[in-house]
């Protein structure tokens, strides 16, 4: 089955299986998919098919983070994610792709 990696602005990666988005609570709008910190968005996300894939992080700045799906361990859809990678001052990921 096919997994959803996340990523924030300042620089969380979490990594879900997409089925955990299959159902919903009719009290809510929507479904919660990563719970951010204050002021950070989501960057972007990826499917991605298998662990070994490879996803390319890239912050405005023009640094870029290279790592297998694999290694973000999975995480339930209400949780923060972890570290990605330690951003400078004013610095924030802006793409996230699967290869």
């Amino acid at each position: 089955m096919a997994d959803l990696i996340m990523v924030t602005k300042q620089g969380m990666v979490k990594r879900t299986d997409l089925r955990e988005y299959s159902t919903h609570h009719r009290a809510t709008e929507g479904v919660i998919g990563i719970r951010l910190r204050q002021g950070d968005k989501v960057a972007g996300s990826a499917r991605v098919e298998r662990a070994s894939q490879t996803v390319l992080v890239i912050t405005n700045k023009g640094t870029a983070l290279r790592f297998k799906a694999g290694e973000v361990p999975k995480m339930g859809r209400r949780t923060q994610g972890v570290i990605a990678l330690k951003l400078r001052r004013g610095e924030e990921i802006i793409s996230v792709e699967a290869l």
